[in-house]
């Protein structure tokens, strides 16, 4: 790290306290990377108002206006109230029918194109189940069957008739994934495609197996034609007019139906095998048309601008809209304003994937889309298509049943056009509540007729009931259906969650159609009529259901809806907060006076203090969860019995002018802030607060006077600003203060390198620091690319010869040292990465290294205090180099003979750390890949000496990692834990602790070697192994406040975690087993610690968990005798973990050899100092 980087410290010698995890303090100019707050609290926070205000519903006018300030400062390109966008929208809002109808013409036309997709659907979906009537498919497809001729078996006409529904499935997910990836447009084209290549199969299908395969694979385009089309219309279509495009998609199904009906009627009498051919050869005539069609259909101009293909989504428009007729720049504007919110609500502008719609408020989203769609299925849906049964059974004749089942899909399109009308009228929500309600009451009606005596006036009665029955689905529920499922989830991700929507109501018909035929065939659970009180009692639930979840979304906007969802607004009142919305002056498209009475309902800044909402602690903001705001720890918390931690507030924080202030005396070296010096940690956090305000904003323009001092005119070789080494430690900072990812801070640091100029070395510490973030954010890929080149800028800058720190430092003996302590950090991140991805591959590792070492953390921390260095930042005399208290360095050279130095030549803990990195590395270099029987003397006598004569060498103050004043020396704390994970990694393959092949989840793992041969020294490894782990509990036990060290612990400790759960399950047993099980629990919850940071290290505690209960047989309800929510940390006697018989399955051969280890028990110290303020990180800690 740079010197210039210190002197922004302000005097802090470790990451961590500029940005401790619990007590930095967020301040304006850093808060969640939108420059700038100034006292304001950035939005994540603000949106827990309804927490503590008495109506959560209401959206006060002070609120919303907060809100939009926010919006306007972290998206400064958003166009002010008189906008673009505001007029597009104030133009769809007040269109009407026909108005729409004349300037979307071509947008209807095509909308209509790709809807009549599902016509084919509709079609197809119907044959199979009527085939199964007709004499020539049975003798082709059945079986004989005495007395009866030929019957298709009841498991086949099951397989035939769901096979589809499976297909559907896998269509549906395959949608979400390649609509956003190549389009809407060819995504269908490539799905009717393959239909076509799938009907082939099942009109040339020869038995019923190839049938039932070409059911399944007609199934994918059949999925996608169900969502795709829905997208397609919602974004294309205005406002006014999206109601009417959304609905036409159940009138396509009936449509499509209603053809196979006629169709299959004029084939009734056909005995030939064309009576089923000639359907399966109808769908090419119909579906080619529309795959022409389609070709030249228009791509979604929301498609195109998520893409950032602004011309080509103009000219999407173009052909969308009647020429002329249509304000195209202000529709772009409109459609760039939601496109850009949404990024900013979501806090990411990276891809989404179908997890993205289970986390915040998409979760809600997402929830609504699915029931609404299963309301479908589970409302007697399934009942309709038996009315003509019930009427043939009371006296009909089979012809005139089937005439009126044709009667039944004309009482179908009469429904679905009158919903039109309805849908502008009424709303989503009213009409829903009111179809479900209407079901109800048909349903119990029918359910009540069921238990009469059967007769001709019960079977008539049935049959008019579940005819009205279809009257009012098709003219609530079908077509309402379909507009809420395109409306309610974000534009963003609206292909997934339909997706998810449709792929939840496939699975809930396939219950359904099983348990149907089940319900009403005498031969089976012989329901009947009694069947409707079933159904009645799932709509009921259904109906209890929407009245507390389904919003309204009628004449609303995506970017109304986005915020109105964002903001957690009560379902009941999302039409009324709408006004309320608008009253703010963000979206103002109506008069507020008309909304006078909500007005009134909403506190304001003239009659009312605003109720301000309560702090979430930072543990809740990490999962962005509701948080109560309770002093000292929150009923969330409280409720898990995790650590919970507060932020100060920015609220009512300093003005500009005030910032400005105190900035100027900060600079001038003379400003003192009064601290508290009774508590140690608000000493720090104040501390951390002086630290951070120092640090510039992101368009960084000038350097301050701290600079000057290291960056003179005297010295002309570092002239160069530091704006990216800045923008990386506050990128850095602010995922350890607000646990989130930056958008405009990660920006800001890829902006600020591209300045640098290629040979720039402040590039190489700018890169690491960004890798680490990149990488423990799971974007391994992009922290591997900057790694790569920090490393080969190193290199060929040379930055491994003691020349350059010279030359870059010059008489300056604290830049020599900072350039010294970059290439060390580089050399050591590079063999963390390594041993972490588990590849080994090294950058630096072989490089012939001549550079100094590092000095002790003490002697850099004093060399780089403001109050010591002179002002003009020159090194000119020996008070100026006593003055800067940096050491003269040692050599790795000498460091590698300190056995034969004097006693008193002494070596840095960076040093230290240095040594068993190489010590490590060297160990890992010399072993097979796969280990052997054989190796295992080699490990013993080679390997195990590399590491123990580290161990051994170890004076005196570097045995123990915590002092007498209870503080931690971060830097041996990890020399220490690699080197016993490094002994835990190669001797576990030759000892009793065996891999499970359940381990192959973790992505700390190695790859099991299940077959190693067992050595004859197998006890030997195996002690070694448990010592390590045993050695790796005293680090983690060691008494802090709050675990927290690099993020590259994670896979260290993880692999100790597994080795003692392999030593569980295959040694252990009752005491110690309980022993063991406390420690698996500690070494859990000093990862959780990690992971509430670090979203990979979250990732590792689950898939260590779900080995532990498969290791363990937890979810076999095994017992272990362990002892369940102890506190208490085990402690060891000098020989450790015991290994004698009683553990099972340990040999008493080699047992000298075992007792021989013990010298090497008391590596690690132990001590039990009460409570501790957090560790000083050193040089790593905050990697």
């Amino acid at each position: 790290m740079s010197a210039s980087t210190e002197r922004i410290i302000t005097n802090s010698h470790s990451f961590s306290e500029v940005y401790p995890p619990h007590r930095m303090e967020p301040h304006a100019k850093l808060a969640k990377g939108n420059e700038p707050l100034d006292g304001m609290e950035s939005f994540p926070s603000f949106s827990h108002t309804e927490q503590s205000t008495p109506n959560s519903a209401t959206l006060s006018r002070t609120d919303t206006a907060v809100f939009t300030e926010q919006l306007a400062t972290a998206l400064p390109e958003l166009q002010p109230l008189e906008s673009p966008a505001k007029a597009a929208t104030r133009a769809e809002q007040k269109l009407t029918f026909l108005h729409g109808c004349r300037l979307y013409p071509k947008a209807i036309a095509w909308s209509f194109i790709l809807s009549s997709t599902l016509i084919m659907e509709g079609f197809d979906t119907l044959l199979i189940f009527n085939f199964f009537a007709f004499p020539a498919f049975k003798r082709r497809y059945g079986t004989p069957t005495p007395g009866s001729g030929y019957q298709i078996p009841s498991k086949w006409q099951f397989g035939l008739t769901t096979a589809a529904e499976a297909g559907e499935i896998v269509g549906l997910l395959a949608n979400g994934y390649l609509a956003d990836r190549i389009g809407y447009r060819w995504t269908m084209v490539s799905a009717l495609a393959f239909l076509f290549l799938s009907i082939f199969l099942a009109f040339f299908a020869v038995n019923i197996r190839m049938l039932l395969a070409a059911q399944i694979l007609c199934g994918i385009p059949w999925g996608v034609f169900q969502t795709l089309s829905t997208t397609y219309a919602a974004e294309v279509m205005p406002i006014m007019l999206r109601a009417y495009l959304l609905s036409n998609v159940n009138l396509c199904w009936i449509l499509g139906q209603l053809m196979a009906t006629g169709i299959l009627r004029s084939l009734i009498d056909n005995t030939s095998q064309w009576s089923y051919r000639i359907p399966f050869a109808l769908q090419w005539a119909v579906g080619l048309p529309i795959l022409v069609a389609v070709i030249f259909a228009p791509e979604s101009p929301w498609w195109l601008i998520r893409h950032g293909r602004q011309h080509d989504a103009q000219r999407s428009l173009t052909r969308l809209t009647r020429k002329g007729k249509v304000n195209l720049d202000q529709t772009m504007a409109m459609i760039n304003r939601t496109n850009e919110i949404e990024k900013f609500l979501k806090k990411s502008d990276r891809g989404i994937s179908y997890l993205d719609a289970f986390k915040g408020v998409d979760r809600r989203r997402t929830e609504i889309t699915c029931m609404v769609w299963i309301a479908q299925q589970v409302c007697g849906t399934s009942l309709m298509g038996w009315a003509s049964t019930f009427y043939q059974e009371a006296g009909f004749s089979v012809e005139n049943a089937f005439n009126l089942s044709v009667g039944i899909y004309g009482i179908a399109i009469l429904a679905a056009v009158i919903s039109w009308s309805l849908l502008s009228r009424f709303g989503r929500r009213r009409l829903y509540l009111c179809g479900l309600s209407a079901l109800l009451a048909i349903l119990l009606a029918g359910g009540i007729v069921g238990t009469l005596r059967t007769s001709r006036a019960q079977l008539w009665t049935l049959g008019s009931l579940l005819l009205s029955l279809t009257f009012v689905y098709d003219m609530t529920i079908g077509p309402v259906c379909y507009v809420l499922v395109a409306e309610i989830p974000s534009t963003r991700l609206r292909v997934k969650t339909v997706v998810l929507a449709r792929t939840a109501y496939n699975l809930a018909g396939i219950l359904i159609n099983w348990m149907t035929p089940h319900m009403l065939s005498p031969d089976a659970w012989a329901w009947k009529g009694k069947s409707c009180f079933f159904f009645a009692g799932t709509t009921a639930v259904c109906l209890v259901w929407c009245y507390w979840r389904l919003p309204e979304t009628f004449g609303l906007s995506y970017l109304e809806i986005d915020i109105l969802f964002e903001r957690k607004a009560k379902t009941s009142k999302f039409r009324e907060l709408r006004a309320n919305l608008e009253s703010s002056g963000y979206f103002s498209i109506r008069n507020p006076a008309e909304m006078h009475h909500l007005m009134d309902a909403a506190p304001t800044t003239q009659n009312r203090r605003a109720t301000r909402s309560s702090l979430a602690c930072l543990p809740c903001r990490s999962r962005h969860a509701k948080c109560d705001g309770k002093r000292p720890s929150c009923g969330r918390c409280s409720e898990v019995g995790s650590q919970c931690s507060y932020a100060r507030s920015r609220r009512g924080g300093l003005d500009r002018a005030a910032l400005a202030e105190r900035r100027k005396r900060m600079a001038s070296g003379v400003y003192t802030e009064p601290v508290d010096h009774s508590s140690s940690e608000r000493a720090t956090a104040v501390r951390a607060e002086e630290c951070t305000t120092e640090l510039l904003p992101v368009d960084v323009r000038h350097e301050s006077d701290m600079v000057d001092i290291d960056h003179g005119d005297s010295n002309p070789t570092r002239q160069h600003g530091f704006a990216p080494l800045v923008a990386a430690l506050r990128f850095m900072g602010n995922i350890y203060n607000s646990r989130e990812w930056s958008i405009p801070l990660k920006d800001d640091i890829e902006t600020s390198l591209s300045t640098l100029s290629p040979s720039d070395p402040i590039q190489v510490q700018c890169r690491i620091l960004y890798s680490v973030a990149l990488f423990w954010y799971d974007y391994k890929a992009e922290a591997k690319s900057q790694m790569d080149r920090a490393a080969r800028l190193a290199i060929d800058l040379q930055m491994f010869r003691p020349e350059f720190a010279a030359s870059r430092g010059g008489d300056h003996q604290v830049q020599r040292e900072s350039w010294r302590r970059t290439w060390w950090m580089l050399y050591i991140l590079d063999a963390y990465y390594a041993g972490t991805l588990g590849t080994m591959n090294f950058r630096v590792m072989n490089i012939d290294v001549t550079a100094e070492l590092p000095c002790d953390e003490a002697d850099y921390e004093s060399g780089v205090s403001i109050n010591t260095v002179p002002p003009t930042g020159l090194c000119r005399d020996s008070s100026c180099a006593t003055l800067q208290n940096i050491p003269t360095p040692k050599t790795l050279q000498e460091f590698n003979n300190r056995e034969f130095l004097p006693n008193n030549v002494h070596f840095s803990s960076f040093a230290y750390l240095i040594g068993a990195v190489q010590c490590a590395a060297a160990a890992i270099s010399i072993t097979p890949k796969v280990a052997a029987a054989e190796d295992s003397t080699h490990l013993i006598q080679a390997v195990d000496c590399s590491l123990d004569g580290w161990r051994l060498l170890l004076p005196p103050e570097r045995k123990n990692v915590m002092n007498e004043n209870g503080e931690i020396d971060e830097l041996m704390f990890q020399a220490q834990l690699l080197t016993h994970v490094s002994t835990i990694g190669l001797h576990r393959p030759l000892s009793a602790l065996k891999f499970n092949a359940i381990e192959n989840v973790s992505s700390c793992a190695r790859e099991p070697q299940l077959d190693t041969p067992t050595p004859d020294l197998v006890n030997v490894h195996t002690a070694r192994v448990l010592r390590a782990v045993e050695a790796q509990i005293r680090l983690l036990a060691l008494p802090v406040r709050r675990f927290h060290h690099t993020p590259f612990t994670t896979c260290m400790v993880s692999e100790g975690t597994l080795a003692l759960l392999s030593a569980c399950s295959a040694l252990f047993k009752g005491k110690d087993l309980a022993i063991a099980r406390d420690q698996i629990r500690m070494t859990l919850g000093c990862l959780k610690v990690l992971g509430e940071v670090w979203p990979r290290t979250a990732r590792n505690v689950r898939e260590i968990q779900t080995i532990a209960q498969c290791v363990l047989g937890l979810g076999q309800g095994a017992s272990y005798h362990s002892t369940p929510g102890s506190s208490e940390l085990p402690s060891f006697g000098a020989d450790g973990i015991s290994l004698d018989s009683t553990n099972g399955g340990l040999s008493t051969d080699d047992n000298e050899l075992g007792t021989a280890l013990g010298a090497i028990d008391d590596l690690c110290g132990w001590y039990n100092l009460g409570d501790l303020d957090d560790l000083p990180w050193g040089m790593s800690n905050g990697l």
